[in-house]
């Protein structure tokens, strides 16, 4: 064996038990990130976004297929849960991914901490209203911007000699 393949090998020796370490780290790491996102509800969220897409798609379908049995559709709703339980792993596994390059271990376990208290528990409980809250105060807002925005585009299209 020559000298620089006895380095390497001594070296990937001695980098074993760190290497092996951080494994279990990142496992550890990886399981306290899903038990953040457990107690955000963070994992409900993609159980949420198919029941919403399933039953846009499905009244979509309804509207263009009025002679479909209803039948159908329940087969198609039922089908559609079954593919995003079967695949929810994959979606767990790349959230984990997501939080873990945007979080060290102790941000999570600081967050984890954080939720767990009585001002973690309240924001768990109250952050879903606040969001709907929002939304509506937004699409309000929007909307209230339209007669502005068309007077603003009606002048500026007359302004450049353009016929609204």
């Amino acid at each position: 064996m020559t000298l620089t393949v006895r380095w390497l090998c001594v070296a990937v020796i001695l980098c074993l038990p760190s290497m092996a370490g951080a494994a279990e780290n990142q496992g550890d790491k990886n399981t306290d990130i899903e038990k953040l996102m457990s107690m955000t509800g963070a994992l409900s969220l993609g159980h949420q976004v198919q029941n919403m897409l399933s039953t846009a798609m499905i009244e979509g379908l309804k509207k263009s297929n009025p002679n479909v049995p209803t039948r159908a559709f329940d087969i198609l709703r039922e089908e559609l849960e079954k593919a995003v339980l079967a695949s929810r792993p994959e979606l767990v596994n790349r959230l984990i991914a997501i939080y873990g390059s945007h979080f060290t271990h102790e941000d999570i376990k600081g967050l984890i901490s954080f939720y767990e208290g009585p001002l973690g528990k309240k924001v768990i409980a109250t952050l879903p209203t606040v969001m709907q809250e929002s939304l509506k105060a937004s699409r309000e807002w929007a909307e209230s911007l339209r007669p502005l925005l068309e007077e603003g585009l009606k002048t500026r299209l007359r302004e450049e000699g353009i016929s609204p």
